[in-house]
């Protein structure tokens, strides 16, 4: 779960001292940022969000907007993909 809103985060594409390329997940009001990965939804603040079917590309180095990356999931869906209630609190 995340704090805040979707506008308050960006994502970039970074190349780690060991060559491999990770997903960043930036927090614009704090500057704080963190290595995604196998993530399947996110919560930020009260809306669970799932990555969208056709993303824009990203590029080394370049944030984007977390919000052009992802779609809101209602709890229809997450029912349907199996999430359990409580989590959807």
């Amino acid at each position: 779960m995340l704090i805040g809103n979707i506008a308050d985060y960006k994502l970039a594409l970074q190349e780690n001292s060991s060559g491999v390329y990770d997903l960043m997940l930036y927090n614009i009001q704090s500057g704080s940022g963190n290595v995604l990965r196998n993530v399947e939804l996110a919560q930020i603040g009260g809306d669970f969000y799932i990555a969208l079917d056709n993303m824009p590309t990203l590029t080394l180095d370049e944030q984007m907007p977390l919000a052009d990356f992802v779609r809101v999931i209602g709890v229809n869906e997450l029912t349907g993909l199996g999430v359990p209630g409580s989590w959807m609190l």
